[in-house]
């Protein structure tokens, strides 16, 4: 199947037999990138999900950190008050800007330089900017362009005035959301690894520590 012709199911096996940090392929699950740190067989994980932001943040939400946000889309969580509508929309927003691509040398996510400030309405009805948030994490800034100001997605300088990325790789933005999800939210988050321990606990022993996983 398509799991297994581009990689994915090799990327895997090879991983966890290697013994490859678990924070390791997180991030390269969510950079889906060819570089020297990254495995680009890893964007798969994006890739399948056919650039449907929600399915992403709601997947990436329970995989990596062990929290189901979807109850947050429209309020904050009715359970879990700690859980806010702005880190379900905060975690949309980071992935916003992806878009599948099947280049010559395989599925890629390229990643815009530009758009993605979209708005959500809380129950009140009251609107509001979806900001580069999560829970447990700091709100990161990113200038937002007022209505006068034309960008163009082609404009080199958004991208650090590269043309293309060697090997026909996509261009990384100057300013790239998943980047500064993995820099800033991912690395160190305190959930990441308590989470994984909770599913590998229940892979063996048939229930999570917290349950269900």
């Amino acid at each position: 199947n398509e799991r297994t012709q581009h990689g994915w199911r090799e990327y895997l096996e090879s991983s966890f037999a290697s013994n490859r940090p678990w924070n390791q392929m997180a991030r390269e699950m969510v950079l889906a990138r060819a570089t020297d740190s990254t495995n680009v067989r890893a964007g798969w994980y994006l890739y399948e999900r056919k650039n449907d932001f929600q399915a992403i943040a709601e997947s990436v939400s329970p995989s990596f950190f062990g929290l189901r946000i979807e109850c947050a889309q429209c309020h904050d969580h009715p359970l879990a008050a700690e859980i806010e509508q702005r880190h379900y929309w905060g975690l949309v927003a980071f992935f916003n800007r992806g878009k599948n691509d099947g280049a010559k040398n395989g599925p890629r996510v390229v990643e815009s330089a530009i758009g993605g400030f979209n708005k959500y309405t809380d129950l009140a009805g009251d609107a509001h900017d979806a900001l580069l948030t999560y829970f447990a994490s700091a709100t990161i800034h990113e200038e937002i362009p007022g209505e006068e100001t034309e960008v163009k997605d082609d404009d080199i300088n958004y991208f650090n005035g590269q043309e293309r990325e060697p090997a026909g790789e996509p261009r990384v933005p100057r300013f790239s959301r998943r980047q500064q999800f993995a820099d800033e939210v991912l690395s160190d988050h305190p959930l990441l690894a308590r989470a994984f321990v909770n599913r590998a606990w229940a892979l063996m022993l048939g229930r999570g520590i917290v349950h269900p996983v």
